[in-house]
């Protein structure tokens, strides 16, 4: 039930992020998203996200954690003071 609820947080236009990082490469825990549409799709999945690097793929909500955006911010901020 947990998935129920928090799919209904979930709106078109969140950021969000893989919650399970282990299971990627570097470049795709990287890759931030944003919500382009919420609805049914084929192998159970429920949100179509368009993500930095200009792929969309579909995606189950219980895969994705929605983004602090203060966080993000501070985060990107970070990676151009390095350079």
């Amino acid at each position: 039930m947990t998935f129920v609820r928090w799919m209904w947080l979930v709106k078109v236009g969140d950021l969000v992020k893989h919650r399970d990082a282990r299971v990627f490469t570097a470049a795709v825990r990287a890759r931030t998203g944003i919500i382009i549409e919420v609805g049914v799709y084929v192998g159970r999945k429920d949100m179509l996200v368009l993500w930095s690097n200009g792929e969309t793929t579909t995606n189950a909500s219980t895969h994705l954690k929605i983004v602090n955006l203060e966080e993000e911010i501070d985060t990107i901020a970070l990676s151009f003071a390095e350079v």
